[in-house]
C-alpha cells in the first residue's frame, strides 16, 4: 500500500465515518505505527502467540511476500522470508525500548 492509497483511504473514512474516524484517532493518538522485519533466528518457527509482546502492543499487520494479512496467534514467522511485522506500541513503551 502506497501513501497515496493510505491517504485516500483517510479521506474516505473521514467523509464515510466520521464519528468512527474521530473515535480512533483519539484512541491511538498517543500510539506510534513501526514496522519492523523479523531478523532473529530465535523467531524463526514461532508462532505470534509465542512472542512476549508488551502488553500495550497491538500487532495489526504481517506483510511476506509482498502478500498482506491480518495476523492471528496461529501465524509462523520467519525470517527467511522476510516477515514484516506493522504494530502500534504506546509512546511510553517506544521511549523504554529506545533507551
Amino acid at each position: 500500500m502506497d501513501l497515496h492509497q493510505v491517504l485516500a483511504m483517510a479521506i474516505e473514512n473521514l467523509v464515510l465515518r466520521p464519528t468512527t474516524y474521530h473515535n480512533l484517532v483519539e484512541t491511538f493518538e498517543n500510539y506510534s505505527v513501526e514496522e519492523v522485519i523479523v531478523t532473529r533466528r530465535r523467531l524463526d518457527g514461532k508462532k505470534v502467540k509465542e512472542v512476549p509482546f508488551h502488553s500495550s502492543t497491538i500487532l495489526m499487520m504481517i506483510t511476506r511476500d509482498k502478500a498482506s494479512f491480518i495476523p492471528h496467534g496461529e501465524i509462523y514467522l520467519s525470517s527467511a522470508t522476510g516477515s514484516y511485522l506493522w504494530y502500534a506500541n504506546g509512546m511510553e513503551v517506544l521511549k523504554q525500548v529506545q533507551n
